[in-house]
């Protein structure tokens, strides 16, 4: 009976080892959740590597009548270089001409009858008076110049429509610039609001950049911005920040940025469609802890204990760690904290699915310059 008993223990033994290492074979090692980041900014001083760009005019608009009629005159070509209040174009007027004196004319024969019906009235007010007219032939007199003087205001307002159609039949330039298109063939009928030419104003040049997500809070603190461009070696350019999109791109997830800038004073001139290189120096706090970051909306939660907190990441052990916050408020570009040190990297989405000590892959955009400085200093 012994030997049964101990048959029966290693057989149940060797059972549980096997279901064990079932068990373990069957797991699935779960991978680590890919996370989007953010580096707090970690340098006063530095230069932000360049974000490429294309060159467009400072102004831009194509042209139209906003009636129809054939094309009789016009005055530019391609290329052309023209001063604000000249005229472009003209469609043929005689239409709107005879509108104009139709409307002119019913408009003079409504005003005569206005005046008869007025004397009516007139008469008939004094006969009522006297006895020799009823209450009811005055209203209808009353009514009749009502009648009149309302379509004689509807004529009105038609007739000055029609003198505003005359006007549009001619095509001035809205300011100073360069024809860049011609769409449009003299003597062809054209239909309102189709475009007739292209014009461009290149006294200033703009480039359109699409910055990356980490760089928007840094866009306060963005000093000597330069331009540069590929056609024109050399050739540097200060520029300013004239535009910044609020909403990033779904595909890329930048923003684009428009920055404004004088032509050079001599030599070769920045065209449009030209690519350029945009350069500037970042100049952070000197303590962006106690001032404040002004970190992405979505890398603020607030914590079980009611402690704003954003959790940080490990960049060697890629692990999570909450970390609470001080919230100072909020800013066009996200939300201004304290207690966050330069170097520390931020989650800045998903803050709801992450826990303390969890296993993630940081997503940086390596276009930003991942490490030399994120989120801004906020004031």
């Amino acid at each position: 009976m012994h030997w049964m008993t101990l048959l029966i223990g290693v057989s149940v033994l060797a059972f549980a080892s096997m279901l064990g290492g079932c068990g373990r074979a069957g797991e699935a090692e779960i991978p680590p959740r890919p996370v989007r980041a953010i580096q707090i900014g970690s340098a006063v001083e530095l230069t932000q590597r360049g974000l490429p760009g294309q060159a467009i005019p400072s102004e831009e608009v194509n042209l139209a009548f906003q009636v129809g009629g054939p094309l009789v005159e016009l005055n530019v070509r391609a290329g052309q270089r023209v001063e604000a209040g000249d005229l472009l174009a003209r469609i043929d007027p005689r239409d709107f001409q005879v509108q104009i004196r139709d409307l002119e004319g019913r408009l003079e024969a409504a005003g005569a009858n206005l005046e008869l019906a007025q004397m009516e009235e007139q008469r008939l007010t004094e006969l009522e008076q006297r006895g020799a007219a009823t209450p009811v032939e005055l209203e209808r007199a009353r009514l009749k110049v009502k009648e009149l003087s309302g379509q004689i205001r509807s004529m009105e307002a038609g007739l000055e429509r029609a003198r505003d159609q005359l006007g549009d039949t001619s095509l001035f330039a809205p300011f100073s610039g360069t024809v860049s298109m011609v769409f449009a063939d003299l003597f062809s009928t054209i239909a309102p609001r189709e475009p007739v030419l292209r014009l461009i104003d290149e006294s200033r040049i703009k480039l359109v950049v699409d910055a990356p997500e980490r760089l928007m809070a840094n866009l306060d603190f963005v000093r000597d911005i330069t331009c540069t461009f590929d056609a024109l070696p050399g050739l540097v350019l200060p520029a300013e920040i004239h535009q910044i999109s609020r909403e990033a791109s779904p595909a890329t997830r930048t923003y684009p940025i428009t920055l404004i800038m004088d032509q050079p004073d001599e030599g070769p001139r920045v065209l449009p469609g030209m690519a350029g290189t945009a350069r500037g120096t970042l100049a952070l706090p000197d303590d962006p802890e106690q001032m404040g970051v002004v970190v992405p909306v979505g890398a603020v939660f607030r914590h079980v204990d009611g402690q704003d907190s954003v959790w940080i990441i490990d960049a060697e052990q890629q692990r999570t760690q909450r970390h609470p916050v001080e919230v100072v408020g909020l800013t066009s570009r996200g939300v201004q904290v304290r207690g966050l040190s330069a170097g520390w990297w931020i989650a800045t989405a998903g803050a709801s699915f992450l826990r303390e000590g969890m296993q993630v892959r940081l997503e940086t955009d390596d276009a930003s310059g991942a490490g030399a400085g994120g989120a801004s200093g906020g004031g």
